[in-house]
């Protein structure tokens, strides 16, 4: 101290000093020890609070739970949509991202709980009773969490997992691109009928962005029906079947920048031949094939956004439309320039008149029913 004193000549520094040199001397180890007393209660908590497998004496009931009136069990089932991955209209699938809740009440669980005093636990997928759901038309999937089956002493069974997967569809094109269309994830049970099982489906929801952006989100719903594995000795073999159905709509700016607005200029641009002089034929004839011309070459760049199906889709009506508006043009100007030739001026000039009103108007019929407004 007298050595710090001579150093700063200033006594309450020194004062001021030793505490913290006698705690950096003395204080860390304890430091330590406080910090660890405060932290291991917190470890012990958490290492307490995992759930356990369910090691009891008895088997769990591997039959379907039966209500007090004797109807169907009931399965409660609840969906949230995390992200709509992709869909592929030509393939005829779609990829999502969902969480899947599924839960029933089943009174021998809970009693086997009780009696073993356990409040919650969980178990495999096959080690006790369960609605057997098989995806009727997935392709590929995967599940991010254990499939464990988590029983309460109140009965409760529940089930959560977190899927990826990618599903068949049946996509109707022919209103293409202002088609809206169902993406159904299907589940069946392969062992219990619709007099057996009952589904009581929980409020859906969905994040708010997707991945695949071509697509919005219009309405989610679910629903329960049968499903007819056929005849089995002269009956009908009726099974159980859910559907989660999700309906989404084409974003259509892209459409209307790379094909819709195109089209219409290249229409309009051959317009300019009811206003030249039908004597001068060749340029009006100049006008029409670079119009043809551009509108050829123009569909052959849309082979790569347009869907390759065998039936003709809303947009390939109007393209086909705007062709044959295209070429009638290309037509009339031979006329009018033939009229002109044989010294039928008047003729020519009135037909030129005639085409001006025509053509507009009825581009703009098939436009207003390309958009559905008529």
């Amino acid at each position: 101290m007298r050595r710090i004193k001579r150093l700063t000549g200033d006594s309450s520094m020194v004062e001021s000093f030793l505490p913290i040199t006698s705690w950096k001397r003395f204080g860390w180890p304890w430091l330590l020890i406080i910090w660890l007393a405060f932290l291991t209660p917190g470890i012990w908590a958490t290492n307490a609070s995992a759930l356990q497998p369910c090691n009891l004496d008895e088997k769990f009931p591997t039959t379907r739970p039966l209500p007090t009136d004797g109807g169907p069990t009931n399965i409660h089932v609840k969906f949230f949509l995390f992200d709509l991955l992709d869909i592929v209209t030509v393939k005829q699938e779609f990829t999502l991202d969902l969480f899947l809740n599924v839960n029933w009440k089943d009174d021998r669980v809970g009693a086997l709980l009780r009696k073993a005093g356990v409040k919650r636990c969980e178990v495999p997928f096959h080690a006790i009773w369960q609605p057997d759901l098989l995806t009727l038309n997935g392709r590929s999937i995967e599940f991010s969490l254990p499939q464990v089956w988590i029983l309460s002493d109140t009965g409760i069974v529940e089930g959560n997992n977190r899927i990826i997967g990618t599903y068949t569809a049946h996509f109707d094109l022919s209103n293409f691109p202002l088609d809206t269309q169902s993406l159904a994830v299907t589940y069946i049970s392969t062992k219990f009928s619709p007099d057996e099982l009952k589904v009581s489906f929980e409020a859906s929801d969905h994040s708010a962005e997707f991945t695949e952006s071509a697509w919005i989100v219009s309405n989610i719903q679910a629903s329960s029906s049968r499903f007819d594995f056929g005849t089995v000795q002269d009956q009908k073999n009726y099974q159980f079947r859910f559907d989660y159905v999700i309906q989404v709509k084409r974003q259509t700016e892209f459409y209307v920048w790379k094909v819709f607005l195109p089209l219409c200029m290249i229409v309009a641009v051959t317009w300019s031949v009811f206003w030249i002089d039908p004597k001068q034929l060749g340029i009006q004839t100049s006008i029409g094939t670079l119009m043809m011309l551009n509108l050829i070459a123009f569909l052959f760049s849309l082979q790569e956004i347009l869907p390759k199906i065998s039936y003709l889709t809303r947009m390939d009506v109007f393209v086909y439309t705007s062709l044959t508006f295209v070429f009638l043009a290309f037509i009339e100007a031979l006329i009018t320039g033939g009229l002109a030739a044989r010294g039928k001026d008047t003729m020519a000039q009135r037909l030129d008149l005639i085409c001006r009103f025509v053509f507009p108007l009825g581009f703009v019929g098939i436009t207003l029913w390309f958009w559905q407004v008529i």
